[in-house]
């Protein structure tokens, strides 16, 4: 693109948004107007798992502001202990390294993917953003991996305990 009318300003840029990063206009439009304000009160979809799971994944994709991705990641997480949101935690559990979760988020993610097990293995009438999300085919994987971010936990439990 050409610069401004005078010649001075810098050329226009141009975002391509990969479908596979983001679906959905709203997310699209929160991440755009994030950059230009630096706020996320108008977000319309703060409940809805598979939509801040675009977010996420978007800030990760085009290295977005930090500060967008802690604010995706905390009202995802949020939204986790509702079944309907489960569908998302197959790809959260996975990609969980790609988002910078830490130990602790990661912990939760895995005890909410175990015990919505059904939820995000037969969602109900899912959505287009939803189908995104699906789980992988081979959920034994998923569960081991659960399994494997809750061991730690026990182990220090374990550890509380004899030391009693």
């Amino acid at each position: 693109a050409d610069g401004g009318e005078d010649g001075n300003e810098p050329p226009a840029a141009l975002l391509k948004l990969e479908p596979r990063w983001c679906r959905n206009a709203d997310v699209a439009l929160l991440a755009l107007r994030f950059l230009y304000t630096g706020d996320v009160a108008e977000c319309g979809f703060r409940s809805k798992a598979p939509l801040l799971l675009q977010l996420l994944r978007t800030t990760a994709a085009y290295r977005l502001p930090p500060a967008l991705r802690d604010w995706a990641l905390d009202a995802l997480l949020r939204c986790l202990d509702s079944p309907e949101n489960a569908p998302v935690l197959p790809s959260l559990m996975l990609e969980a390294a790609s988002f910078g979760l830490t130990a602790e988020d990661r912990q939760f993610v895995a005890r909410r993917l175990l015990r919505f097990r059904a939820e995000w293995r037969q969602p109900a009438a899912p959505t287009s953003e939803e189908r995104q999300a699906q789980p992988p085919a081979d959920s034994s994987k998923l569960v081991e991996a659960a399994l494997s971010e809750l061991e730690f936990v026990v182990a220090r439990m374990e550890e509380a305990a004899r030391a009693r």
